[in-house]
């Protein structure tokens, strides 16, 4: 396109501009081209024989908000907006538009840069696609995955639970009790690979959180003594945990995701060492000032990782060994989960290997502490059982095995359990005022009505609306916790159920006391 004037400097913009790969045009305040490159040219200023208008070439449906942004245009501030354009043999394209005013020749003229952006707006439409394609393919799967869960669940929770019970009974021969022990150790197991693949599918929904709550570092790391010594144990391995001095014991955190972290650490060290020991250190975190910032380190003289190897050890289904799962067993998934955990809960996990010398796994975490002690009644009675003498309950659970475990740890403990089927059994033997009951287990999934449609209903009756309802169920999401608590449900335990989760549990809302407004109140602990 011939351009009007011709002094060499003005030639030479020109001629860069017509070099460019966007449009560029001249143009008054209406639209009116008065030039343009010859980006412009092709992509239709020129479509009529002459410059004509950009109104010809803007959309209608973009041009008046066009239009006022030149008219309201100053020298102070540029104006830009993306519009559609009719593009020569292309048809429509999308544009990034960006005007300012420009001083030509005593008069106030607009230039306006035009790209079309056309592919980057496809690719960015694509990428929302496959995006939302992409968070309900992983939703759809954490919801498989959680209903597999459910359904190992319900029938794990009756072999933990019945092997439990047996366990506890005199007189069971030495051969059929070795035979019990083992298969509760299985189903032990087979639990853990179920926490570690729902996890995983939790993890990679975005659907993990955690908690922050009263707990005792000293019950947690006895806890995991009485988990994992024995097994150690019994390789010969020496087993230890240790709490400095110095360490305050009471913090707000979230003890199951710390508990599980270290679980993962410490069941990895006993199985790959072989002679030697395995130890837990928690100490203040190094060159932190603050009392709650603590350090954990798990040390063994196990294998050890190779060097090579330590980019991938965090990776998920990684061994360390290709012949690792073939000799110690495991599916890989522990330190990925342990690694995530510890990220989310705010430290990072880190280690240090040499083949053959040990490993040492340390984070760090920042806590809560509380401003002054727990009651510790309940921790210096030892080993002595709860007893719920007085407690009466109702069990409502569809699942005639699970009513089997959960009645009879109850009673063993010297509670009256009464059984119901469903909700709606539930409701009937409630909705008498004189019904009797201290406390009522609910399961969540159930036949004809559901424990969390029951419990909805258990509100709604006046002499109901402070009773104890614990939810009892193999359902693991935070959302389902907080689905059953916001349904009326005063607590939550997960199936296979703890004979100590369950115990303890029944105690804390047995013995709570009860307000002006007669609803019982466990005692809470604040930061």
């Amino acid at each position: 396109m011939e351009h009007q004037g011709d002094p060499s400097r003005e030639s030479f913009a020109w001629a860069f501009l017509d070099a460019a790969a966007d449009a560029v045009f001249v143009h008054d305040r209406s639209g009116l081209i008065l030039d343009c490159n010859l980006a412009a040219w092709r992509l239709g200023a020129g479509a009529a024989g002459g410059p004509g208008s950009l109104r010809e070439l803007i959309s209608p449906e973009d041009w008046e908000e066009v239009a006022a942004g030149w008219s309201a245009l100053s020298s102070e501030r540029p104006f830009e907006r993306e519009a559609d354009m009719t593009v020569l043999e292309a048809g429509l394209a999308h544009v990034s538009l960006r005007s300012a005013l420009v001083a030509v020749g005593g008069e106030r003229l607009v230039v306006t840069t035009c790209r079309d952006v056309t592919a980057y707006r496809d690719l960015q439409e694509a990428l929302r696609i496959a995006n939302v394609a992409a968070e309900a393919a992983l939703t759809a799967r954490a919801s498989f995955i959680a209903n597999v869960s459910h359904e190992l669940r319900t029938p794990m929770n009756a072999i933990i639970g019945l092997s439990h019970l047996t366990l506890r009974e005199a007189g069971v021969p030495d051969r059929a009790r070795e035979y019990v022990e083992k298969l509760n150790d299985a189903a032990s197991s087979l639990l853990g690979l179920v926490e570690d693949v729902l996890d995983l599918a939790k993890m990679d929904a975005g659907r993990m959180t955690t908690e922050r709550v009263p707990f005792s570092l000293d019950e947690l790391f006895e806890t995991l003594e009485s988990l994992l010594a024995e097994r150690a144990h019994a390789k010969g391995v020496g087993f230890s945990v240790e709490i400095e001095a110095d360490v305050p014991r009471l913090l707000l955190g979230d003890p199951l995701r710390l508990r599980q972290v270290l679980i993962n650490l410490l069941g990895n060290a006993v199985k790959f060492t072989t002679s030697g020991w395995v130890r837990l250190v928690c100490r203040h975190a190094p060159s932190s000032e603050e009392p709650a910032h603590l350090e954990f380190e798990v040390t063994d003289t196990g294998v050890g990782i190779d060097p090579e190897l330590h980019d991938v050890i965090f990776e998920p289904f990684a061994q360390a060994d290709s012949s690792t799962s073939r000799r110690f067993g495991g599916t890989g998934l522990g330190l990925n989960i342990s690694h995530r955990l510890v990220g989310l809960m705010g430290g990072t996990l880190d280690f240090e290997s040499a083949v053959g010398c040990g490993t040492t796994f340390r984070f760090a975490l920042r806590f809560g502490q509380m401003n002054h002690e727990l009651d510790l009644q309940r921790r210096a009675a030892g080993a002595a059982p709860i007893r719920l003498d007085g407690l009466r309950a109702l069990l409502v659970d569809d699942h005639p095995l699970n009513q089997i475990v959960g009645a009879e740890l109850l009673r063993a403990a010297g509670a009256q359990v009464d059984l119901a089927n469903d909700g709606s059994e539930a409701l009937s033997r409630l909705a008498r005022p004189d019904h009797g009951y201290h406390l009522v287990f609910m399961d969540v999934q159930m036949p004809v009505l559901d424990g969390v449609e029951a419990t909805r209903r258990i509100r709604a009756f006046p002499h109901l609306a402070d009773l104890p309802v614990i939810a009892m169920t193999a359902q693991v999401f935070g959302e389902d916790r907080r689905r059953s608590l916001a349904a009326g449900m005063s607590d939550h335990i997960t199936k296979p159920i703890e004979p100590i989760v369950l115990l303890s549990t029944a105690e804390r809302w047995f013995r709570a006391p009860t307000g002006a407004d007669g609803a019982r109140r466990p005692d809470q602990t604040v930061e």
